[in-house]
């Protein structure tokens, strides 16, 4: 993820002011005015929200029998509670997002600087229900911030310490016998366990949660076991290496938090949920509960869960119920409490997550050295986002908060360091986890904001049009192939010239993402569209005969062709080179001659069509000292980032990148440069709102973008963005 220094800092006290006006009053001087506004209303929120909900007789709106399946969408999406009509175009960005994504019904409660200022509830909770604002939800990982906050809690009654080994005879779990083979399990600390970083990784060796125990595992003084009970599991996992030393490096897992579940029911006597429910009450927080696995035993305010995703049936955990739908008994709610089990309300989570802000007037959850101690970055992280005790940090410390996933649910917690707290929570999985991104784009239309930087949207299916507030650089956003002739023309005309280009297909279609920077040195520039790669060489010859040379090179797939954008501009002469191969043996061999050539790799494009990779790149001949020149394609996501920071560490930069759909997972191509310092801040993985509402965010601080990709996964659309960080705050890369 970027650095906060483009993202998402909106309000400072002024805006803050600022937005309470909107708020309350719909004008202020030098705001423009959103709409009317029910003063009383907003102000008198619990009114608005509970007393004053709409008649609930309408039920005839939905199916009156479903087998929770994507089915139930046949009813109409809308916003079930009163609203004032500013919120209007943010409800239908919530409405939208879960119409996209087949998600039936969703619970929302915003607070800002500890006040609730909004609360919705969004489609159904179940046949003839509506969801409404405080309707119970399974939070699946939220839970691990509720057992983070009871582990503090012991650390500050000074029942345990945060250094306090687990496992061993020292340990704060002495039962669980170490194997001798396995004395690393020993350095494991309760510090680790809530860090992620204890030493098991569910990439390496699969989320022990999910293990299926044998009973005949289990001999001697432990053949009373259950197979299915957390202590089985830890006294299994005993006999396992670790696949890293405790301490190391992050690496997400469930077991770790079970594993702090037990901790709390060894050093306080009490079941784990009652001794969470305890602390809770103390705030008058009392309507958080341990979930069940089937419905008979559901609170009468939570919501129904429904499938969209394959398959539509797993076998039953529970005894003699064969096949079921997987939200409903496909895994134990009961015993992951610790990790995934709670269910609650919006309210009661925004609560809990700002009783831990020590800005705000308090109540306080924990003391400031606690919080502070869960904020604070562990020492193998780099950059300004991390995963602290029990909470996902980001922005230097200054936002927080977990997300959560499981079957039937998606959820979001987040304190965001604009003063905004938000609960949101899903009763269903959203393929699109970017629930943040989502609620950060739907609030930047509350406010008022001038014209040069605001996003133009023209349907959620169409092309985006974003402008930095400077007017020094413009980009398009979906752009369709057949647009993309006239856009240049007139982008050429109004004094800016193309700087980078990325491609897409989707849905038989071809689209692009288009950057155009002021053209300050007033150079000419021109372009080709639709070039075939066997006459690649032919266009190179020509533009270098007209005193041109090549600046940027896309390939894309339109009618099962692989095509070309070629992008040149005047400069000094330069002797150029272009490859297009589909045998990834031999371009590396020509690389390496080039390379001895004098010639340098500038761009690298990719695309995967009908079982092929083929790869069109430029290379410019160097007559000067010849620059290290790194490049990787085809490689994951996860590999891209572990190379950038690398490379950058080495003081090389990042001169051409581009994330692409390939068969099974995203994948990436890009090329460093020891002849570039810069360094990047990136962000990738994200949708559409929350795309847009960096990019928004970025261009009205003027930090302008060097890449901007978008790809498919899982059939979702996704965006990548690289921005050269300003060089007044190059520290803290991420």
């Amino acid at each position: 993820m970027y650095s906060a220094q483009i993202g998402i800092r909106v309000f400072d006290q002024q805006g803050y002011d600022k937005i309470q006006d909107i708020f309350t009053n719909g004008c202020l001087e030098g705001v423009i005015p959103l709409a009317r506004i029910y003063k009383q209303r907003i102000l008198e929120l619990p009114s608005f929200t509970i007393a004053e909900r709409p008649d609930m007789s309408y039920t005839s709106l939905y199916p009156t029998d479903c087998d929770h399946s994507y089915s139930i969408l046949s009813g109409n999406l809308q916003a079930n509670e009163l609203y004032p009509d500013h919120v209007t175009r943010f409800n239908e960005i919530i409405l939208d997002f879960m119409q996209e994504q087949g998600i039936p019904g969703a619970a929302l409660t915003l607070s800002l600087h500890g006040k609730v200022v909004y609360r919705q509830g969004y489609g159904i909770s179940g046949p003839g229900e509506r969801v409404m604002s405080a309707s119970l939800f399974r939070v699946a990982s939220i839970s691990k911030v509720l057992t983070a906050i009871g582990i503090m809690k012991l650390v500050e009654d000074g029942r345990l310490t945060l250094d306090s080994y687990v496992f061993g005879p020292k340990g704060l779990l002495p039962e669980y016998r170490v194997q001798q083979r396995n004395k690393n399990i020993q350095k494991v600390t309760v510090r680790h366990l809530l860090q992620h970083s204890g030493g098991w990784d569910r990439e390496i060796s699969g989320d022990a949660v999910f293990y299926k125990l044998d009973e005949r595992l289990f001999t001697g003084k432990l053949k009373s076991l259950e197979p299915t009970s957390s202590e089985a599991l830890v006294h299994f996992m005993m006999r396992k290496k670790l696949d890293f030393v405790p301490g190391k490096r992050h690496a997400y897992s469930n077991f770790g938090y079970l594993v702090l579940g037990l901790v709390i029911e060894q050093v306080t006597g009490m079941h784990y949920h009652e001794y969470i429910s305890c602390i809770l009450q103390k705030f008058s927080i009392s309507g958080l509960k341990i979930g069940f696995a089937t419905k008979e035993f559901f609170h009468f305010q939570e919501v129904e869960y429904f499938n969209n995703r394959d398959p539509q049936v797993l076998p039953s955990v529970l005894p003699h119920q064969g096949l079921v739908q997987p939200q409903y008994g496909s895994f134990f709610m009961e015993t992951t409490g610790s990790y995934g089990g709670w269910v609650a309300s919006a309210g009661d989570l925004v609560k809990i997550l700002d009783s831990l802000n020590h800005s705000l007037s308090g109540p306080y959850i924990l003391n400031a050295d606690s919080v502070a101690a869960m904020l604070e970055r562990p020492a193998y992280e780099l950059g300004d986002t991390w995963y602290g005790l029990g909470l996902d940090t980001e922005d230097g410390g200054q936002t927080y908060g977990h997300t959560g996933a499981m079957e039937g649910t998606s959820t979001t917690l987040y304190s965001f360091q604009n003063g905004f707290t938000w609960a949101f929570l899903l009763n269903s999985w959203s393929k699109d986890m970017d629930l943040n991104g989502l609620i950060k784009y739907a609030l930047s239309t509350l406010y008022a904001q001038p014209d040069k930087y605001r996003v133009h949207m023209k349907s959620s299916d169409e092309e985006y049009f974003i402008t930095s507030l400077n007017d020094t650089q413009c980009i398009r956003i979906f752009l369709s192939r057949d647009l993309i002739y006239t856009y240049f023309e007139a982008m050429k005309e109004k004094g800016f010239i193309m700087t980078s280009i990325n491609s897409m297909s989707h849905m038989e279609q071809v689209f692009f993402n288009v950057i155009c920077d002021r053209n300050e040195s007033e150079c000419d520039w021109c372009f080709y569209t639709d070039v075939h790669a066997k006459d690649l060489d032919d266009y190179m010859t020509k533009i270098q005969q007209n005193g041109f040379f090549v600046s940027f090179l896309e390939s894309y797939v339109f009618c099962n062709e692989i095509l070309h954008i070629l992008v040149a501009k005047t400069g000094d002469p330069i002797s150029q080179r272009v490859v297009y191969t589909d045998n990834l043996v031999l371009y590396e061999k020509i690389k390496e001659a080039y390379y001895s050539e004098g010639y340098i790799l500038k761009s690298q494009s990719v695309v995967e069509a009908q079982g092929i990779i083929a790869v069109s790149s430029i290379y410019d001949l160097r007559q000067d000292t010849i620059p290290k020149i790194i490049s990787w394609l085809n490689i994951t996501v996860e590999n891209f980032l572990y190379e950038l920071n690398r490379q950058t560490k080495q003081n090389h930069g990042l001169i051409y990148v581009k994330f692409y759909t390939g068969k099974d997972l995203p994948k990436v191509s890009a090329v460093w440069s020891s002849n570039d310092n810069s360094v990047v801040l990136q962000r990738h993985d994200v949708s559409r709102y929350g795309f847009l509402y960096e990019m928004k965010e970025s261009m009205r601080k003027n930090v302008l973008v060097k890449f901007v990709n978008s790809y498919m996964d899982d059939g979702i659309v996704y965006f990548a963005a690289v921005w050269e960080k300003p060089k007044e705050n190059k520290t803290d890369y991420d």
